[in-house]
């Protein structure tokens, strides 16, 4: 018998034959870190060693068998936690969401009546609120697009890009060059048409043409002329048209006792706070420059200031008295009324039978034959034309305050052209040329 036939007893005897526990020495150890991976939530590479422990031991099926059971039951269990805290969950966000959904129309509404009264300065947290709300994000979006766009056309277009950039980065920061110019492109491409037409409307008169023509002026008893057409705004310049200017010229700006409302007409302009106006928006627009105003001074009641007019420049202007009766009138489509588009005063004006003591919103009244607003009522509104040769300016239309003798379309007034009340307004006019 040779030593290696004497050998193979006796590694038999001490390793076992193949397939039995002794030949399996590493089975503990892959059986202990089968147990460390599955506490450290590792569970792929527990369930690793345990197929190492079956291929390599097979004589210990069974107990890895037990422990594949004992994994399996635990992984249903901590399914059937995790489901349950998925469902727990999905019921607390269903129901944040809903309280979003429930809060963002608060906080909107919070923000609309700041942009109302020309608060736009506090309306900065609000957005950053209802942004983080994540509900409603189209009607979040349009009144941080609204409040962007106003302060980009009153030249403060730094705190435009703060207002963009809470719904997304812009690209953009206060120190851009160019900045102005640029949100203006990014507003062009980033806003719906639809709502960028909204908006140049609320922050910019809207003209209507109206063609040259004739009218007898009872007053005066004579015919006047209107020889050439001419564009004449919708509506009197509203506060907030009028305060895109104030913001962006520095420009004194008064409230009435009612408080600001964007869409009254704007009042406390004196005549030359109109052509100050009037200037600023032709050139906003490209157009020339028809006043030219200096040599500021303090008369007995209000500031004064000597007016150059440039009657061939094509911007905007006051309108001339003819063309602010021809257009009150209804122009060549005249039905004769004797207020502004009607013979009830009530349906066409607010005065003093039914304002309140107050401005009213713009458009609440019918138009006249022309689709012109408030021509009658609400405020009187300046003209460029001297009253009867003297140092006041003529105002027409009639206001909240006054009677309806007042608010007929034949009717004139007159004021100090640097006198500021709350009665007086202003809508502008340009001529084609």
């Amino acid at each position: 018998m040779t030593m290696r036939t004497l050998a193979l007893p006796l590694l038999i005897l001490f390793f076992g034959l193949p397939g039995m526990a002794q030949d399996c020495p590493h089975f503990d150890r892959l059986m202990r870190t089968a147990d460390t991976h599955w506490r450290s939530g590792e569970f792929d590479k527990a369930l690793n060693q345990l197929a190492a422990a079956r291929e390599h031991c097979p004589g210990e099926g069974k107990k890895v068998d037990d422990k594949l059971l004992d994994f399996t039951n635990k992984i249903t269990r901590k399914y059937m936690e995790a489901e349950e805290d998925k469902q727990r969950a999905d019921k607390a966000l269903q129901n944040l969401q809903r309280i979003a959904d429930q809060a963002v129309p608060i906080v909107l509404a919070d923000i609309d009546r700041d942009i109302y009264r020309l608060e736009y300065d506090a309306t900065y947290e609000k957005c950053k609120t209802a942004v983080g709300l994540n509900a409603r994000r189209p009607e979040v979006e349009k009144r941080i697009w609204e409040i962007a766009y106003f302060y980009t056309e009153a030249d403060t277009a730094a705190a435009a890009v703060a207002f963009l950039n809470l719904l997304r980065p812009t690209g953009l920061t206060a120190e851009t060059p160019g900045l102005q110019d640029k949100l203006r492109a990014y507003l062009a491409v980033t806003l719906p048409s639809y709502y960028m037409d909204t908006l140049q409307e609320r922050y910019y008169p809207k003209t209507l043409l109206v063609e040259g023509g004739a009218f007898w002026q009872e007053e005066l008893e004579d015919t006047l002329w209107v020889e050439k057409p001419f564009h004449i705004a919708e509506t009197e310049i509203t506060y907030w048209q009028y305060n895109v200017f104030a913001r962006a010229e520095k420009h004194h700006i008064e409230p009435p006792a009612w408080e600001y409302a964007g869409d009254n007409p704007a009042v406390y302009v004196s005549w030359y706070d109109a052509a100050f106006y009037c200037t600023w928006l032709s050139k906003r627009h490209g157009k020339g420059t028809v006043y030219t105003l200096t040599n500021p001074r303090q008369g007995t009641w209000s500031l004064h200031y000597d007016v150059k007019i440039d009657t061939f420049a094509n911007g905007y202007r006051l309108p001339t008295e003819a063309q602010w009766e021809f257009a009150a009138r209804g122009g060549n489509y005249s039905m004769g009324y004797e207020y502004s588009g009607d013979s009830v005063l009530t349906n066409v004006a607010w005065y003093s039978d039914n304002s309140n003591n107050r401005t009213r919103a713009v458009k609440l009244k019918k138009t006249n034959e022309l689709g012109l607003y408030d021509m009658s009522g609400n405020v009187w509104e300046w003209c460029a034309d001297w009253y009867d040769e003297g140092s006041s300016r003529v105002i027409r239309g009639g206001s909240w305050g006054n009677s309806s003798r007042y608010c007929r379309s034949a009717s004139r007034s007159w004021g100090d052209p640097g006198a500021r009340t709350n009665l007086v307004g202003f809508r502008l006019v340009f001529v084609p040329q």
